[in-house]
């Protein structure tokens, strides 16, 4: 009985520690985005709501267009670290916040 409680409690160990290997692996891939690729983003963003205007639309959200890109870097700014976990507190995952209205 205690041997296979101590077998039980040493596989959960290593399934947890490999979980957060995996996880922590994750995360810097999804932030792995270099400073020359951020900046072109960040022209293109501003091109984009450029566009925009000029047509009457409303423009992008800069801290959910970002956190599309990367959701690392968007969340190094306390403006969109802010934003975007208000919409994560709010259960809405800036992944799938709509950018376009119907009525644009």
């Amino acid at each position: 009985m205690r041997k296979s409680l101590l077998v039980l409690v040493c596989v959960f160990a290593l399934l947890l520690a490999n979980c957060a290997a995996v996880l922590v692996g994750g995360l810097i891939w999804k932030s792995s985005k270099s400073k020359s690729e951020k900046a072109a983003f960040l022209v293109q963003l501003r091109e984009i709501n450029l566009e925009r205007e000029k047509a009457g639309l409303a423009p992008l959200d800069k801290c959910i267009e970002m956190y599309h890109f990367d959701p690392g870097w968007a969340r190094q700014t306390a403006d969109c670290r802010q934003k975007i976990d208000s919409l994560l507190a709010a259960g809405i995952a800036p992944d799938s916040t709509k950018v376009f209205d119907n009525d644009e």
